[in-house]
């Protein structure tokens, strides 16, 4: 809950979260064309510089300065952070079909 917490979320702390997350974004707006080129080696790299920190800034964003986990938000958030670590590993494994969806 927080109450306890030395890290306290703040707007400014919101704000550089909502920064960082766009940048995620447009580096994972790269992966088409890795998926389409057949190069897992390039989508892997796109993903894992990206997906960390788009996962922990989108956490951060729909918990909000209220700390709720229990929102939709926020469990849209961990689909999505499911998602791109799928298709690392289908792209790991070169396994293009699954990638495409």
């Amino acid at each position: 809950d927080g109450t306890n917490a030395v890290y306290k979320l703040t707007q400014d702390i919101l704000d550089k979260k909502k920064e960082e997350l766009a940048k995620g974004f447009a580096a994972i707006e790269a992966a088409p064309g890795f998926i389409q080129a057949k190069n897992p080696m390039k989508l892997n790299s796109c993903l894992r510089g990206s997906a960390f920190y788009i996962k922990s800034d989108m956490e951060a964003i729909s918990r909000g300065l209220n700390e709720d986990r229990s929102n939709v938000a926020f469990a849209k958030t961990r689909e999505v952070a499911q998602k791109l670590g799928e298709l690392g590993a289908h792209g790991r494994a070169k396994n293009w079909p699954q990638c495409d969806k």
